[in-house]
């Protein structure tokens, strides 16, 4: 229709600069003026709506998304701008959602409500518009959050992550994995030992933020548990409220020994046939009871000693379950008395159904 009403007009036009009566007879013999000036009229005023929008460069005026806020929970699945305005007039609004094109109306509609749900996480939000001319203008991006479940939490004893009704020792180091894609609040952290709360180090992943995704929790126990059945309780929520609760109960706390480097045995290897025995020795951080098992090369038991904490057990063994160092007499003798035939050995050292160190020897006569 430009094109048409441009090539009439600029002909009409310059029929009439030379005085012809082509001018009036263009668009017919009964024709008349007053119906030629109108057409011309309209294809000028096309012609000159046309110029503007080709020599149009401003943008669209700017303008703001109005809900959700920044920074703040959705709620719902409907998104709202203010109105933006052009000298041409603008073609629309589309609702862009992490770089995605998720809807589009015409101008006059300052909203959208979307038929989806949102995973737990944080989605970037904006509205663009453009006018006739092709000009574009955006609302500034704005960071909203999707929440529906409450932080994630992990507690370890002894970097062991154990089920309730396990056994540790009376001063364990305790540790705390805290996850949430939409931000913890640190502040709402808490570790509670039989419900009193304790002043814990918590760490963040990201050190900066006032809403990390990843905390970690740690706390050691200085002063020992009492024997006996104890509860560890630890509370975290989101930067929007959603609160979870962990508890690991009916830990029963038991004096839990530890060795100082390897177990070794010597002489090594050594004639049981011949009168001789070997010395297993090793070092414990406290009094304990300990049994050490032996174990020939097909995983059969060959021997059990069991050891008393601070004292032998059997003997001739020598101590065996105090603390510092111990050593153990084996005269290459099974539970039955019988001496045991050439080959390897392995014995293991164990504590309250722990074993806390191995060793290998070896039998030849």
């Amino acid at each position: 229709m430009k094109a048409i009403c441009k090539s009439t007009y600029n002909e009409v036009r310059n029929n009439a600069q030379k005085g012809s009566l082509a001018a009036l007879l263009f668009l017919g013999e009964n024709v008349n003026l007053n119906k030629i000036l109108i057409i011309i009229f309209i294809c000028a005023t096309i012609l000159t709506g046309y110029k503007a929008y080709a020599q149009d460069t401003t943008s669209p005026i700017p303008f703001l998304i109005t809900y959700p806020y920044d920074g703040t929970e959705i709620t719902s699945t409907t998104f709202a701008w203010s109105a933006s305005a052009d000298d041409v007039g603008i073609t629309g609004y589309e609702l862009y959602i992490n770089g995605e094109l998720k809807a589009s109306v015409d101008s006059s509609t300052l909203y959208v409500t979307l038929n989806e749900s949102f995973s737990d996480g944080s989605y970037k939000l904006y509205v663009l518009t453009k006018d006739y001319s092709g000009n574009k203008t955006k609302t500034p991006e704005i960071t909203v959050y999707a929440n529906t479940i409450a932080p994630a939490i992990k507690i370890y004893i002894d970097n062991e992550e154990i089920p309730a009704g396990s056994s540790i020792r009376r001063m364990p180091l305790v540790t705390v994995a805290i996850t949430d894609v939409t931000g913890i609040d640190k502040n709402s952290i808490k570790l509670a030992i039989d419900d009193k709360i304790v002043a814990a180090s918590i760490q963040a992943q990201d050190s900066s933020s006032q809403h990390p995704s990843d905390c970690a929790l740690s706390y050691k126990i200085e002063t020992p548990l009492s024997a006996g059945t104890h509860t560890i309780k630890v509370e975290a929520a989101d930067q929007f409220g959603s609160k979870n609760i962990s508890v690991l109960g009916q830990l029963e706390a038991k004096e839990v020994v530890t060795l100082s480097g390897t177990p070794i045995n010597y002489p090594n290897p050594f004639k049981p046939k011949h009168g001789q025995s070997t010395k297993i020795a090793y070092s414990l951080s406290n009094d304990a009871s300990i049994t050490i098992y032996i174990y020939d090369i097909n995983g059969q038991m060959t021997k059990r000693m069991a050891l008393s904490p601070g004292g032998e057990t059997s003997p001739g063994t020598g101590s065996g379950g105090r603390q510092g160092y111990n050593e153990v007499i084996w005269d290459g003798k099974t539970d039955y008395g019988n001496i045991v035939g050439n080959g390897a050995y392995i014995y293991f050292v164990v504590s309250a159904e722990k074993i806390v160190g191995n060793g290998q020897l070896a039998v030849y006569d």
